[in-house]
């Protein structure tokens, strides 16, 4: 168990945090002063304000959530680069973690011993259907689309996308990994689970899925390395956000719903 900071993981435990991305510009502004110089410059790159205060503010909350884990301040939270581009504590000396946003919403997965991957998006229109199912699915899975229903065929497809990004996320490959190289379950109301990995026989049984539902028009999933994971629930309510000495004087964290209990799909 970690126990260096203020939240407790359990061996068996994820911890997902439910963020909510677009705040005003002075909590934008505080949580910028926690990055790093390569993340400040990677912020200049997007071209539109929106882009750069949400990825800003995704990488500060990042760092106050790690921060209650490993008991130390924010501005204390060194990060690096690894494989596939995968942030991870620069020490080693920590949790797995992974992070996502899309437009207003982000998802943090904090694990105590398994590597972690965590995805999500925002739905909508998909636009040329067939054609982005031909260059993100499997043969299996645009057979599986292509039996859903229309009206249901956006949320399918991003169900599908957010499952297979999870999974490459938590090998630390993106999209270096082939995505016909492995099918998920992607069907309306079908558990989300891996159903083939190229080459890895038992891959189903050492990787769980779980599908998200973390606001209003969002579907995310998370991917677990593993034995079968306790998922628990998180959101973060912003109290105050005032910064002395470089740290956060007042965050307060509220669970929404009851503890996600989650088992391996078999």
């Amino acid at each position: 168990m970690h126990r260096k900071g203020v939240y407790r993981l359990e061996p068996r435990d994820v911890h997902v945090w439910s963020l909510r991305v677009d705040l005003s510009s002075a909590m934008v502004e505080r949580l910028a002063r926690l990055l790093s110089a390569d993340e400040v410059s990677r912020a200049g790159r997007f071209v539109a304000s929106a882009d750069r205060g949400r990825f800003a503010t995704v990488r500060g909350l990042l760092r106050v959530i790690l921060s209650g884990y490993i008991g130390r301040p924010p501005e204390e939270v060194a990060l690096e680069t690894g494989r596939g581009g995968k942030p991870r504590l620069a020490d080693r000396d920590g949790p797995h973690f992974n992070v996502s946003y899309s437009r207003g919403r982000g998802l943090v997965a904090v694990s105590a011993r398994s590597e972690v991957g965590i995805d999500i998006e925002q739905v909508r229109d998909v636009g040329n259907f067939d054609i982005l199912a031909e260059v993100c699915f499997s043969p299996v899975e645009r057979h599986a689309l292509a039996a859903v229903p229309a009206q249901e065929r956006d949320s399918a497809f991003f169900s599908g996308w957010t499952r297979k990004e999870a999974f490459l996320k938590l090998q630390g490959v993106g999209l270096l990994k082939r995505l016909d190289s492995f099918d998920v379950a992607l069907m309306p109301g079908e558990p989300a689970r891996l159903l083939r990995l190229h080459g890895v026989s038992d891959a189903p049984a050492r990787f769980f899925l779980r599908a998200l539902e973390p606001a209003a028009g969002y579907i995310g999933a998370l991917a677990v390395e593993g034995p079968s994971s306790r998922v628990k629930w998180r959101r973060w309510q912003l109290v105050s956000a005032q910064f002395e000495d470089h740290t956060v004087s007042r965050l307060r964290t509220a669970s929404r719903g009851p503890q996600l209990s989650a088992k391996r799909a078999s």
